[in-house]
């Protein structure tokens, strides 16, 4: 695939997945939202769809990936483009890690990333109990309902277009690159934070399958990482050549 028709296959996959995004948290197609909520809050409480909580939740896991999407085209020419790329893909990074936590890894290999992710995971297979699925079941691991699961099926597709595409339209001779590298750097040591201090407040011992799971989604973010730094590097012996060619 050409890479400028790879460039904007990205760009799509990304409004895509965006867009989805900030429906699902908005208007709560699938139900999920509701269901959670509801198990957890009192009656009274009002609905969570077209909430001021919802609309917030759709900005902020949905803007990200539509923002990168419109800027990513625009990076290999515009500087304003390859910075605010540069600032997005690691919150991009950080929400590829967040899901493998909390849905892909439970629901493949069956681990969790702590005691408290293993408790939560437990949460969503009581509050989901009802809800359809079409993912296949594996063993007695957790199956992601129907948003979730579509959501997993999109990041396969999006996920490396993605970062190919990064490392395609911001080739390795830029410096803005210490800066992303750093980000991403930086998203890698949330999950391990968060989990820490949520498995301290769960106050449950930690065991081998929880560390093997944070393991695991370190061990994607940093493959997901070189993948888009190899494109980068790939990526700039030619964009060298163009620019002599228009210098000629």
């Amino acid at each position: 695939m050409p890479a400028s028709s790879l460039v904007w296959a990205a760009s799509v996959c990304l409004l895509g997945i965006g867009v989805f995004e900030a429906v699902c948290w908005a208007t709560d197609p699938f139900d999920v939202h509701e269901q959670m909520t509801n198990k957890k809050v009192h009656p009274d409480t009002p609905h969570f769809r077209y909430s001021q909580t919802a609309y917030i939740s759709a900005c902020a896991n949905g803007l990200p990936f539509v923002l990168l999407a419109v800027v990513l085209p625009l990076a290999s020419s515009s500087t304003i483009a390859r910075v605010v790329a540069h600032v997005f893909f690691p919150i991009f990074f950080l929400f590829v890690q967040m899901f493998s936590c909390f849905w892909t890894v439970p629901y493949l290999l069956g681990i969790a990333s702590g005691p408290a992710i293993h408790r939560l995971a437990d949460e969503h297979a009581a509050e989901l109990e009802s809800m359809p699925r079409f993912l296949p079941k594996i063993k007695d691991h957790l199956v992601p309902d129907n948003e979730h699961g579509t959501l997993l099926l999109m990041l396969v597709v999006v996920v490396p277009l993605a970062c190919h595409a990064m490392g395609r339209q911001t080739p390795r001779t830029s410096k803005l690159w210490l800066l992303s590298g750093l980000l991403s750097a930086l998203t890698m040591c949330l999950p391990a934070l968060m989990v820490s201090n949520i498995n301290a407040k769960v106050g449950r011992p930690t065991e081998l399958q929880h560390e093997v799971g944070l393991l695991v989604v370190w061990a994607l973010a940093a493959v997901l990482f070189f993948f888009t730094w190899d494109s980068a590097v790939t990526a700039a012996p030619a964009t060298a050549d163009s620019k002599t060619k228009k210098d000629k």
